[in-house]
């Protein structure tokens, strides 16, 4: 039934995409008996798709692509311009002003458990768009319509604003609310579970508290051992992962962006080099559940290769596989895969336990006021991606890798910490290794590369610009908006970028 109910929201959010967006032009022959306000149980599925799609579609592919995964070829000679993030950019502020029409009508309605979902999601939104951006329009972007001028507020003010709407958030948690979070099938994320929304809210003030180490070594010190304080009320099993839910559908289109791009349209994307060379210096097991071969050997790109002939390779390159995008395990068969392999329903992995235990390590071990073992926490964090691998994949057919193979690799990572003799050597472990079980999450992973360094990446071969330490603004909001600043360099770090 639940599963009937989710396909009904599916359809009913290509309409719901368009509410609450920034236009509302004609208000004339307007039929009352037809309103036009959505409700926040139907604005909920909606926020949280267009969520997933955002932070896996486009964006994705240029992160991705800057951290040597992926070669994309619009974006690794680092050549961006505002055309590149329009489509998100606009996304995602018709995403927020949904999010922030949940808050007004539930507020009004004293639904309050919908409240504090929305502000928990409103404040990951805005920490992603800090992170890609800096300086975005907070304080004016709920004005829609009223205000195509909204002005661009400090990065680092966005961020405190976002703490805040986690505390506010996890208290409207606890009201007594008119409406049943999740009882018609909306919440595709936790299914309405108050206790998960609330571990997810902590773990998100955990990321953003490690985000800013570098930047306020003594806040991100104090509020990581308040949440470490109360381990309880963080994400503690992957079975409490923040992952928005992709769906093996083509009518309406709801698979994976990954799967598109990879098993339907193929056309622009090549997986990086650096990758492939990175598990296989490692032996790591999980590389045929990250990468499909489709030749039988793999097939990719050197960043920022334009010497290379690109030639036709969609039916012979390398692909992701199974756990990153829906599609198959690589078990030798070598085939050319298209849109029928496959269920292109891999979810959208946002805030997980493997996430929460790599914050963890890296906090103790850069962090001299927070305690505990980090190696310990790197190997919980390890098992924890082995875990996730696991269970999704052998629910949909593949085989399990087995705990030998699972304890020779901890082992063997293990061992390099141990072999490490600095602190930024061990730092460059647990690095290597969330870049690892963060495939199919380009964002985190360009976070942790321009707040750590690591993991090391290779020297493109030509590119045409220096690596961006931040996207450019959506062209259309540098046209379309008078308080908008001068596109900045994409030199300029966003605010938290002090390595």
């Amino acid at each position: 039934m639940k599963k009937n109910i989710i396909y009904k929201f599916l359809v009913a959010i290509m309409l719901l995409f368009s509410l609450g967006a920034c236009e509302d032009y004609l208000d004339i022959n307007v039929d009352p008996d037809n309103p036009t306000t959505a409700t926040p149980f139907q604005l909920l599925p909606a926020v949280q798709m267009n969520m997933a799609f955002t932070t896996q579609d486009a964006l994705n592919r240029m992160t991705s692509t800057f951290v040597q995964r992926l070669n994309n070829f619009r974006f690794e000679f680092f050549a961006l311009n505002g055309g590149d993030t329009n489509n998100d950019w606009n996304r995602m502020y018709r995403t927020l002003l949904n999010a922030e029409d949940i808050i007004t009508i539930g507020t009004e309605q004293e639904q309050w458990h919908y409240v504090g979902v929305a502000k928990i999601l409103k404040a990951y939104m805005y920490s992603v768009m800090v992170d890609l951006f800096n300086d975005v329009p907070y304080t004016e972007a709920s004005l829609g319509a009223t205000n195509f001028s909204a002005k661009f507020d400090d990065g680092a003010m966005v961020y405190d604003e976002a703490f805040a709407l986690l505390d506010e958030g996890i208290a409207d948690l606890q009201k007594e609310s008119k409406a049943v979070l999740g009882a018609t099938g909306d919440d595709l994320t936790y299914g309405g579970d108050l206790e998960k929304w609330e571990k997810m809210a902590n773990t998100l003030k955990l990321k953003l508290l490690n985000q800013i180490r570098l930047a306020d070594p003594q806040r991100a010190t104090e509020g990581i051992n308040a949440l470490l304080a109360n381990p309880d009320k963080l994400i503690g099993g992957n079975n409490e992962n923040f992952s928005i839910p992709f769906f093996n559908s083509s009518a309406p289109l709801n698979w994976h962006p990954y799967y598109q791009t990879f098993h339907s349209s193929k056309g622009e994307n090549d997986l990086c080099t650096f990758y492939d060379q990175l598990l296989t210096t490692n032996n790591d097991p999980r590389y045929p559940y990250l990468i499909y071969q489709q030749s039988g050997a793999f097939e990719g790109r050197d960043p920022a290769d334009a010497l290379t002939n690109r030639g036709n390779d969609d039916d012979t390159k390398s692909i992701f596989a199974i756990y990153i995008n829906g599609g198959l395990y690589d078990d030798g068969g070598a085939k050319a895969v298209d849109a029928t392999d496959g269920t292109g329903d891999a979810p959208a992995r946002l805030v997980t336990y493997f996430m929460r235990k790599f914050i963890e390590a890296e906090a103790v071990l850069t962090l001299p006021g927070v305690s505990g073992d980090a190696k310990a926490l790197l190997e919980e964090a390890i098992r924890a991606s082995f875990s996730d691998v696991n269970v999704f994949s052998v629910s949909r057919g593949a085989p399990e890798i087995s705990s030998e193979d699972i304890d020779t690799y901890v082992a063997a990572r293990l061992d390099a910490y141990d072999n490490a003799t600095t602190d930024a050597e061990r730092l460059e472990v647990i690095m290597v290794d969330k870049y690892v079980a963060l495939s199919g999450n380009g964002i985190e992973s360009y976070n942790d590369y321009r707040r750590t360094g690591f993991p090391v990446l290779s020297t493109p071969i030509q590119p045409d610009g220096p690596w961006p330490l931040r996207l450019p603004y959506a062209s259309d909001e540098i046209e379309s908006n008078p308080n908008a600043p001068t596109q900045p360099l994409e030199t300029e770090p966003v605010f938290w970028d002090m390595n």
